[in-house]
């Protein structure tokens, strides 16, 4: 087929067009009424290069693009020819099942002395006079100068405080983005596994703060194949009616059909006698900073918890404040962000 002749999926009612160019989605209409922006890269990946160092690349880093048509209509779009990442393949099967457009995405051969971390794929783009549900703590409608003004945010150590990682800061696995009138789009990862992931948005381009960027990242562990990497799960796009009462519907609908959420562990029977809590804050000296303290080693705080289980004739449980920002561990920066 001609590599910049857009192709189209879904049903009469639904289309979800993606760009013959680069791969990029240039469109999604529900009964003629368009819900996405045309973005202007299809994906975004970062890796640690052999000096440790992190590294951001685009679909735009990649010189070819091939998209496939499969005999049901699915589509495959590849990219490859990396100058700085020889042999590196980008796969993303994109198919419809009757009510969502699902994302398939595979990593290959991952060259050596390259670490790969995290894909972001889709990039979903929308306007930014749309409604945007933002799924920290118990959720968030966003509005400005936070929507289009927000700080480019990745997960990283120390960790920024204020970014939307999932199981933590983010509740939920999904975002939304509708406008006034309701009825837009529903962006989900169908984890089941529920992996580590961060749910973030930042304008599009420096330049155009009209259009933001929804980005739901997607981390990878390092104990399996280092040079091919698969999530274990797809992507979710849809339409959906409504505004964000209906979106969170949606996700409840697939809480509500979660089987690992309904084998939660009995509770440990110590947890039954009301422990006392002990905070450890096992780096700083009060201030949030990486000092180290008399508990920067955890084994330093056992005879003192232990004096306190005795004295107050009870379990103690320790709970230990900002292990993931300044615990004791490496520290590394993610340095600047990728030019959008």
């Amino acid at each position: 087929m001609n590599a910049a002749t857009n192709r189209t999926l879904g049903s009469p009612n639904v289309r979800l067009t993606i760009s013959g160019a680069d791969g990029s989605l240039a469109g999604l209409c529900k009964d003629g009424k368009e819900l996405l922006l045309p973005a202007n890269l299809a994906f975004a990946l970062r890796l640690l290069d052999s000096g440790r160092n992190y590294r951001h690349f685009d679909s735009r880093d990649f010189r070819t693009f091939e998209l496939e048509c499969d005999a049901s209509g699915a589509l495959t779009r590849i990219w490859s020819d990396c100058p700085e990442l020889p042999g590196m393949q980008i796969i993303s099967h994109v198919r419809f099942d009757g009510v969502n457009f699902r994302f398939r995405n595979r990593v290959r051969d991952v060259p050596e002395n390259w670490e790969f971390e995290m894909i972001d794929c889709p990039a979903v783009t929308v306007p930014e006079t749309n409604e945007l549900f933002w799924p920290r703590t118990d959720g968030m409608l966003l509005d400005e100068p936070e929507k289009s003004g927000r700080m480019f945010q990745q997960l990283e150590i120390p960790s920024q405080l204020s970014c939307g990682f999932y199981p933590g800061a983010c509740q939920m696995q999904f975002m939304a983005s509708y406008p006034v009138e309701g009825g837009g789009v529903y962006f989900a990862a169908d984890d089941r596994s529920h992996a580590t992931k961060l749910l973030e948005f930042r304008r599009e381009s420096e330049d155009d703060p009209s259009r933001i960027r929804l980005r739901i990242e997607c981390y990878c562990g390092h104990d399996g194949d280092r040079h091919h990497y698969e999530p274990p799960y797809e992507m979710l796009l849809r339409p959906f009616d409504g505004d964000w009462h209906d979106a969170c519907a949606v996700y409840r609908e697939w809480v509500e059909q979660d089987p690992s959420l309904k084998k939660f562990p009995a509770p440990p029977r110590w947890l039954k006698k009301s422990p006392v809590v002990m905070v450890l804050t096992v780096r700083g000296t009060g201030g949030i900073n990486a000092d180290e303290n008399a508990f920067s080693y955890y084994e330093n705080a056992f005879p003192r918890l232990k004096e306190l289980s005795e004295a107050f004739d009870s379990p103690v449980l320790a709970l230990l404040m900002r292990w993931d920002q300044h615990g004791p561990g490496c520290l590394r920066t993610a340095g600047p962000p990728p030019e959008a």
